[in-house]
């Protein structure tokens, strides 16, 4: 069994950006999803902090996780951050063996 990769975190995104930033935002969630081996992709608006941005991502290997982050999709969306202004990002990634409770 290998281990599941999970990155968990947040960035910062001006409220005012919100609209602009959601199109990227669906762009690279559809071409996240349909790399091989991902097993979840997600973007969350915090319900009580309006400039903050909630980020999920649970990958079935390294291998795949290692492919992700050398993505063409990834480096487009990472090179709009400026432009959007985001900020602050807090992305922790975690090695785990995968457990239903």
């Amino acid at each position: 069994m290998t281990d599941e990769v999970v990155l968990i975190g947040t960035f910062r995104l001006p409220f005012e950006n919100r609209a602009k930033a959601k199109a990227a935002m669906v762009d690279m969630v559809v071409a996240s999803r349909a790399e091989a081996d991902c097993l979840e992709y997600s973007y969350a608006f915090d319900l009580e902090d309006n400039n903050l941005v909630r980020v999920c991502e649970r990958w079935q290997n390294h291998q795949a996780f290692d492919q992700h982050r050398s993505s063409t999709h990834l480096k487009v969306w990472r090179d709009n951050w400026p432009a959007l202004e985001i900020s602050d990002p807090k992305l922790f990634i975690y090695s785990s063996k995968r457990t239903a409770l």
